[in-house]
Parts: structure tokens; C-alpha cells; sequence
């Protein structure tokens, strides 16, 4: 669920940088990839398989994906608002 969230907002941030430049270039898109969704996903994996080697750690792995779940959340309706912005009177 989380890593949806986060490929969902990507692709909506994506999707609002070609309206605004017209021209979204791939070199650009997998910069902001790197510096954007890379250290949540790999935050992730790591706690993940940390969570697994030690079964203490489950409850930290799930309060923090559902933290992250909710930033990607609230980072979906801003944006999904923004594209509406035009639309909406």
C-alpha cells in the first residue's frame, strides 16, 4: 500500500511537471526519482528486512509505514487539488 502511494504521487508529480515545462525530459525525471522516492523505499527495505531478521521489530516497521503512508497521503490530495485548481471556481 505504501509503495503505491508513493509510485502514485511520483507519477502525479510527474504528470504536473509536463503540463507546467511542456517538455519532461528523462534525465530529470530519474534525478527527482533518486533524491525523491529512493531514500523512503530504501528506508523501507532496510527496516523491512531488519523487522524480519528480528521479530521485535515489526510494530517500528508498521508505525513507520504508515507514517510514510500518510505524508504520501497528504501529498496526493495537495497535488490531485492542484490539478483541479483550473477546473474548480
Amino acid at each position: 500500500m505504501v509503495l503505491a502511494a508513493i509510485g502514485l504521487d511520483f507519477f502525479i508529480w510527474s504528470f504536473i511537471a509536463f503540463i507546467r515545462m511542456g517538455d519532461f525530459d528523462e534525465g530529470s525525471c530519474l534525478s527527482l526519482f533518486v533524491l525523491l522516492l529512493f531514500p523512503y523505499v530504501g528506508g523501507l527495505i532496510i527496516l523491512a528486512f531488519v523487522a524480519e531478521q528480528i521479530g521485535d521489530y515489526e510494530s517500528v516497521f508498521l508505525s513507520v509505514a504508515g507514517l510514510v503512508l500518510i505524508k504520501y497521503l497528504a501529498d496526493l490530495k495537495d497535488k490531485i487539488m492542484e490539478l483541479l485548481k483550473p477546473v474548480v471556481l
